[in-house]
């Protein structure tokens, strides 16, 4: 579960794997795959917010990725399911209610996809609405 602080463009904010990153090793002449702790910081951060800060840092939003995941070095032959090495890594989901320039902001323990070979498309923005909630 999710926790109500944002996720920002910062050292030291970080995504992990909660499960084995499994990349091709190998090992004298064989390659085996070999299950691996990854993580990245968000100091490296693409496509993050340009007028929302947190703490001085641009919001990192649904539509952000980072790159340089570390952890599983010596696993050169790449994923054994997603050919990522060293690669990015996203939020899978985010907050449902609240929004940066249109993109779902990332909180902290929001579940991430780490280790792909590239940045993915751009998420889909939300539209702006506006309603009047009026006194009863």
């Amino acid at each position: 579960m999710s926790h109500p602080i944002s996720a920002r463009k910062d050292g030291s904010n970080i995504m992990h794997t909660t499960g084995p990153d499994v990349c091709m090793t190998p090992i004298g002449k064989s390659v085996v795959p070999i299950p691996y702790t990854t993580m990245v910081t968000l100091a490296g951060s693409i496509r993050v917010s340009k007028s929302v800060r947190d703490n001085s840092n641009p919001d990192f939003q649904l539509n952000s990725r980072t790159q340089s995941v570390t952890g599983h070095e010596p696993g050169v032959k790449k994923g054994a399911k997603v050919a990522g090495y060293k690669g990015y890594a996203h939020a899978k989901s985010a907050a449902p209610t609240v929004f940066s320039e249109g993109f779902a902001v990332v909180r902290d323990a929001d579940p991430a996809w780490i280790n792909h070979p590239d940045p993915q498309p751009q998420e889909p923005r939300r539209s702006k609405s506006s309603k009047t909630i009026g006194h009863v």
